[in-house]
């Protein structure tokens, strides 16, 4: 069976002014190209694992290699038969900033 699904990853320091705008503007570009995963963002850098058939996924990283902070961003590329069946998102979309993301990473740690 050929790979229908693009997996993308990547890790990069950038600097990132207004992430919270970035957010949105990433989350209804990924709606609009029917990808799935997890995008965190800080202030200092972007850390990606998306999946989306192939024309779709290739859209979204190339609409966002246009903003200065993603232009030299190096997506890992692997296919897929199917969309990855990752536990922590199980084929939604999110997109968080580093704040949410530390806030629900220990906010569960840290209860009495």
């Amino acid at each position: 069976m050929p790979d229908r699904f693009l997996n993308l990853s990547a890790y990069a320091f950038v600097a990132l002014d207004r992430p919270p705008a970035r957010r949105d503007a990433l989350y209804q570009t990924a709606l609009a190209c029917g990808i799935k995963g997890t995008v965190l963002l800080a202030k200092e850098s972007i850390n990606l694992f998306v999946a989306g058939a192939d024309p779709g996924a290739r859209e979204w990283l190339a609409r966002w290699r246009q903003e200065p902070p993603f232009a030299a961003l190096d997506a890992k590329e692997s296919g897929s038969p199917t969309l990855p069946d990752a536990p922590h998102w199980r084929g939604r979309s999110f997109v968080f900033d580093g704040r949410e993301t530390l806030r629900a990473v220990l906010a569960p740690a840290c209860k009495a």
